[in-house]
Order: structure tokens, then sequence, then C-alpha cells
């Protein structure tokens, strides 16, 4: 693998694969800002081809893969080399794309040796949908450069670090200053995190996680609460969820999201 030094350089490498033929496909939906973000702290690495280029992003102790191919042999071919290039690292892939439209590629990442490891689907809220109820904001603040590692701690132990993209501490001390990071404190602890994007016209929330400790104390709600008014301008708000997580399913559409057709399959390959 090669490691990436200029984050211009790699986008125009996957575009140039786009030109190649009809039967283009990729995975690598990351924007340019995040694309040099990575850049910069050296954990982006790339193997090119003429007709398929792999992209290697570095996590903790495994590997993000993703993918621009010009058409489903070349990807077949270059995902055979996945384990020499991976040099015995666990690796996943995220196969975005419409909900029975995603299984095809799914089918050849497992003929090259990935396991479907989990499904997410993707929930949007328009603007101008109604809210349940009145709950209160009270108590939201914005977490602060020093709340960083308790952050960090809290959604590494909720979350599911292989499918749920959990970001470093770099990334949520990023997040912390740029205002994306709201926390309610119960009894001198994080009792709920909420992570939360606006890009333009659309917010993205990432994470929105109570300690169980903590739960029928109205933080949840009023985490939330607080973001739809910091995301009034939003057209809409985006979110992944587990597919079979029904009791988080329940909850966003108390809140007034709703599946919008879109699915992520989580693939994983394990050293052999």
């Amino acid at each position: 693998m090669i490691r990436a030094d200029d984050a211009a350089g790699l986008l125009e490498r996957l575009r140039g694969v786009r030109s190649g033929g009809s039967g283009f496909t990729t995975s690598f939906f990351a924007s340019r800002g995040q694309a040099e973000a990575w850049v910069r702290r050296g954990v982006l690495f790339f193997h090119p081809g003429a007709e398929c280029v792999l992209v290697f992003r570095c996590d903790r102790d495994f590997l993000h893969l993703y993918h621009a191919a010009a058409n489903a042999s070349a990807l077949r071919a270059a995902l055979g080399a996945v384990d020499a290039l991976a040099g015995g690292s666990r690796v996943t892939a995220d196969l975005v794309d419409r909900e029975g439209a995603v299984g095809a590629l799914a089918d050849l990442y497992a003929e090259c040796g990935f396991a479907r490891y989990a499904v997410l689907v993707r929930m949007t809220r328009l603007a101008g949908s109604a809210l349940p109820d009145a709950a209160e904001a009270a108590g939201v603040e914005w977490a602060e450069a020093a709340d960083a590692p308790a952050v960090l701690s809290f959604l590494e132990r909720l979350l599911d670090r292989y499918a749920e993209q959990i970001p470093d501490l770099v990334e949520i001390a990023a997040a912390i200053a740029h205002r994306n990071v709201l926390l309610v404190r119960y009894g001198g602890e994080l009792g709920g995190v909420l992570h939360f994007e606006l890009q333009g016209k659309t917010a993205i929330l990432r994470y929105w996680w109570l300690d169980d400790r903590f739960r029928a104390q109205g933080i949840g709600a009023r985490l939330i609460r607080r973001m739809f008014t910091l995301c009034a301008s939003a057209r809409r708000i985006v979110l992944w969820v587990f597919a079979g997580n029904e009791n988080a399913i329940v909850r966003y559409e108390h809140y007034g999201f709703r599946r919008d057709g879109l699915v992520d399959q989580v693939m994983m390959r394990t050293a052999p």
C-alpha cells in the first residue's frame, strides 16, 4: 500500500477509474475535507490500479476498506489481494446503496472471503416535522476540550467499533472545538452524549446515546430537542441505525424520522 499524502490527487485517481466504463462502482463517499483530515493524520493508504483502486483507512487495530472499480471483474481481482495488503489486520467495508440494490455488491465481496457483519438503515427527518412533546432542554451543555477523553470512553463502551464508525480522540476533540457535541451530566458523570454535524442544509445525527443507569430522566429528549433547535435551518436530519434495533427505530420514529431506503451492508474479513 502507498500512504496517501495528497487528498486531491487521491480523489482525482478515483475519478479516473470512474471514466473507465459504465460498470463503475464505489464505496468511497468521504468529502474532500474528510479525506484531507485523514491524509493529515497519516491514516489513509491506497493500492493503485488502472481499473480498480483500493483505499484503506487505519482505525485502532483494524482497517476500513473502500474501493473504486470500473467493473465487477476488476473489483473481484483487486479484492483477492486484500489479505496481502492488510498484513494480517481485520478489514471492514461499508457498502452503501438503495435497499435491494446493495445485495449484488455484497455477494461479490462474499465471494472474495468477506462475511456479512451488520446492516444499518438510514432514517431522515424532514424540516417541519411535528414534535411529539414539549420537553425542555434544561441541563444540556456544550462539551468542552477537557471532556474529550470521557466522551471517547463513553462511546467506546456503548458502540460497535466495527460498524458504527467510532471517532478517535483527535476527531472528538475537533468535533468539540466546532461545537458539535452536546452532553448532559448526571451526578457528576456523563448521562448522555449527542454528536451532530450541520453540513449546508443537511444535519447529521451521528451519535445519540444515554448511560443505561440514567434512563427515564428525560436526558435523551433534552439532548435531541437542543439539537433540533441548533439545526433549525436544516432541510433534513439524517442518521444511521442498526436494521434490527427496533427499540431505537421506534424512538427515532417518535421524533419524526422515517426510513429513506438507503442501506449500509457492513462486510468483514478476518486474517486467514
